[in-house]
């Protein structure tokens, strides 16, 4: 295999959805919320959009009367919001997008960090207020969704301004039993290690400074913020339960595609950075890929290596 050169700057993106599910369950939930008030949305009105969007799912449009109605999708009840996320995570991708002022883009982040937010939000008992299986489906899909926001450069400004936010989201996520919600948290950090400086300029904001392969903001390039300290630990006791999670098993036992995106946010983060080279060490991390790499499959020991070399 091919050395591993940091910083890596391909980005995740999820590219693939069942179009002609998502409008079935959008028409349920708009049949559903006939006449409810503050409710605009209607299958008469909704339906032959939705049907033009799955008859031509390779189109690059994005019409102003399909943003407006995602606008109003996305203020439905968090049990029935999911499928206008899963839709706005598949349109965010699309080149006509961007031909769209970035006020709008950012509405959307907007909307949907929210949404992410509410699911986080804790009982004083510590239990989540939203019932876990929605919770899920709103986190889950919000990450994937915020994973193609940064990867298509929408709304740089607001991206940017978000970024702790959603990277808090983020953190907690990438520890969860659930596969794909962890690797939504995980490819949601890692395609925050690739955000470019370009990003930053267009923000507007001459003192704010994001370097290519730092997962947050430098000040003045000296600084070494928290937001970058804080996923530093969530990747280091992300590694350790999945290193001892295998070592109880006898077997490797990690989702791959999952672990790839942690060890590329790794390699990224460390590089070039002496301070987060001792944090990473001090937390850990070196032992536990030491015990990891023996188990890993061919391709995520190469990535594995490459990152352990980084703290040698």
């Amino acid at each position: 295999m091919p050395p591993v050169t940091w910083p890596l700057v391909a980005k995740a993106t999820y590219a693939k959805g069942n179009m002609v599910g998502i409008g079935k369950k959008l028409n349920q939930f708009a049949e559903e919320l006939r006449g409810a008030e503050g409710n605009p949305i209607v299958p008469e009105v909704l339906g032959p959009m939705l049907e033009s969007l799955a008859s031509d799912a390779t189109s690059t449009d994005v019409s102003q009367e399909l943003l407006a109605t995602l606008g109003q999708l996305l203020t439905w009840p968090d049990d029935k919001v999911f499928p206008a996320v899963d839709l706005c995570k598949l349109l965010i991708l699309r080149p006509g997008m961007q031909s769209h002022s970035e006020e709008i883009r950012e509405q959307l982040l907007s909307s949907v960090l929210a949404l992410g937010e509410r699911m986080a939000a804790k009982l004083p008992n510590g239990e989540y207020a939203t019932v876990e299986k929605v919770r899920y489906a709103n986190t889950r899909l919000a990450l994937e969704f915020t994973t193609n926001l940064i990867a298509a450069g929408g709304a740089p400004g607001a991206t940017v301004s978000a970024m702790p936010r959603f990277l808090a989201l983020a953190q907690e996520s990438c520890l969860k039993e659930n596969k794909t919600e962890k690797r939504a948290a995980l490819a949601v950090m890692l395609n925050c290690t690739r955000c470019s400086e370009t990003c930053v300029r267009s923000s507007g904001s001459a003192k704010m400074i994001v370097r290519t392969g730092s997962i947050s903001y430098f000040q003045g390039g000296g600084a070494f913020p928290g937001e970058k300290a804080l996923c530093l630990s969530a990747l280091s006791e992300y590694m350790s339960r999945e290193v001892q999670r295998s070592l109880a098993s006898g077997r490797f036992d990690c989702d791959v595609v999952g672990l790839e995106s942690a060890l590329a946010c790794l390699g990224n983060v460390l590089h070039g950075d002496s301070t987060a080279r001792q944090l990473a060490t001090a937390a850990g991390m070196k032992d536990n890929l030491e015990k990891f790499i023996p188990m890993l499959p061919a391709a995520n020991a190469h990535s594995a290596r490459a990152v352990a070399a980084l703290l040698a």
